[in-house]
């Protein structure tokens, strides 16, 4: 049972960092400000769960527990704060935003196919569209366009981005 618990535990990580990654694409503020703001939440949240930890690691060391903690907890806190802002966004404040095009760029990439187990077969190469996007505050974004579309921008071109307030005041990209 407690091998379940903890790929149970290291899944629930994964996944949760993952769709933060994924939501902070959308959002237009500083990674840094936010992941410290996480990690100290995550810190205060240790004396409450320090019981926890070594019963789910089945090790009494503290040091251990501590990083197991901050690990697992930094991921939650990560997600309720992004996916807090990003899902709950107001509707009633969008409008859109000035953003001017810094780069456009195209990266390679190659299929793969499955020949059969434990054999990958790399077939053709295949290219991804991006533009690099700055906008008023300063922040960049780099967004995946389709080829028609990277055809028609050009550098400093301005592009009308749709932006919300999020429901922690951070803007938030629609992508409805």
């Amino acid at each position: 049972m407690i091998i379940f618990t903890r790929i149970l535990v290291a899944t629930a990580i994964l996944v949760l960092y993952g769709w933060s990654v994924a939501i902070y694409g959308n959002t237009i503020a500083n990674g840094y400000i936010i992941l410290s703001s996480a990690a100290i939440a995550a810190a205060a949240l240790w004396f409450p769960a320090r019981k926890i930890w070594p019963r789910v690691l089945s090790t009494p060391k503290p040091a251990v527990c501590f990083i197991a903690h901050m690990v697992a907890a930094t991921s939650i806190t990560l997600f309720a704060i992004l996916g807090s802002n990003y899902y709950c966004a107001d509707p009633d404040t969008a409008h859109s935003v000035n953003a001017v095009v810094e780069s456009r760029y195209s990266k390679e990439r190659q299929r793969t196919r499955r020949i059969h187990r434990r054999v990958y077969y790399t077939g053709q190469t295949y290219r991804v569209y991006y533009m690099l996007l700055r906008f008023d505050n300063g922040r960049t974004k780099g967004r995946q366009i389709s080829l028609r579309r990277y055809n028609s921008i050009r550098k400093g071109q301005v592009i009308k981005m749709p932006v919300s307030r999020g429901l922690l005041g951070m803007p938030v990209i629609s992508t409805k």
